[in-house]
């Protein structure tokens, strides 16, 4: 009847997703971040929505859910699903901190680096049936 978890997967603005130097900020057009939390907003009032969590976002994106929720009066996001392993620990730049001080927790994924870290990789390796 309800989730408890409404996750926003992916952001649809164009942002620097992958850690790549050189960022280049460009103008477009996407669905207002407001609009977005409104509508989960009216969810959670309605019951059908318990909690609500971001996913792949940056610390701007995430302090700006941050931001809206609170001068609103709307829903915080609870959780941000980002990778994060021994390979990559780009979740400590900046999102750690904000996790910690706003306590929005952490949904690691790809704890084995999309199995890099089970070995069965090691010495250029393709296993049958393998991604």
């Amino acid at each position: 009847d309800w989730l408890d978890l409404y996750q926003l997967h992916w952001p649809e603005r164009r942002t620097n997703f992958f850690g790549q130097l050189g960022y280049q900020h460009q103008e477009e057009s996407f669905t207002p971040l407001e609009e977005t939390l409104e509508v989960l907003d009216e969810q959670v009032r309605a019951g059908k929505i318990r909690h609500i969590g971001l996913s792949n976002e940056t610390p701007g994106g995430t302090m700006t859910f941050l931001r809206l929720a609170e001068e609103r009066g709307w829903p915080r996001a609870v959780s941000i699903q980002n990778p994060y392993n021994l390979l990559n620990r780009s979740f400590e730049v900046g999102l750690a901190e904000i996790a910690i001080r706003e306590q929005c927790g952490l949904l690691a994924y790809s704890p084995m680096a999309f199995g890099m870290l089970s070995g069965k990789y090691a010495d250029g390796a393709r296993p049958a049936n393998a991604r």
